[in-house]
């Protein structure tokens, strides 16, 4: 489980460490960030068929006033975070599924095995040689 004040902390990174040319810093590196690891926390914080955390908390955050008050954090952040979240979610989306592509087709072995010869009215029988 993962706290707000800590979810906050990686998503308010400052920007004078990591800025490398004009992107926001939670953008720039190759690698998964730990803000990347708070997305997949919220993808997988519901069941199936349960709607998307992360969508319900864009739409909390477009009261910007409220939110502003209730978490003391200046209101002009809260307006950025909603970017911010649906940028995090493409990019997490797009490299969990070249990684999910990329497993699934190192588990394909090939066997060699060919379908049965068929010849003729006769199709529907194999003439591969029996074993003696």
């Amino acid at each position: 489980m993962i706290s707000f004040g800590h979810l906050w902390d990686i998503m308010e990174v400052d920007d004078s460490d990591n800025e490398t040319e004009g992107q926001p810093p939670l953008m720039t590196s190759g690698e998964d960030s730990q803000s990347m690891e708070a997305i997949r926390s919220g993808v997988h914080l519901r069941k199936e068929g349960c709607g998307d955390f992360w969508d319900d908390f864009i739409t909390i955050c477009g009261n910007a006033d409220a939110m502003s008050e209730l978490l003391e954090v200046p209101r002009e952040k809260i307006t950025g975070w909603s970017g911010k979240i649906r940028e995090l979610l493409d990019k997490v989306e797009k490299k969990d599924g070249e990684q999910q592509h990329v497993s699934n087709k190192s588990n394909v072995i090939s066997t060699g095995d060919q379908p049965p010869e068929t010849f003729g009215k006769n199709a529907d029988v194999d003439m591969r040689p029996l074993p003696s």
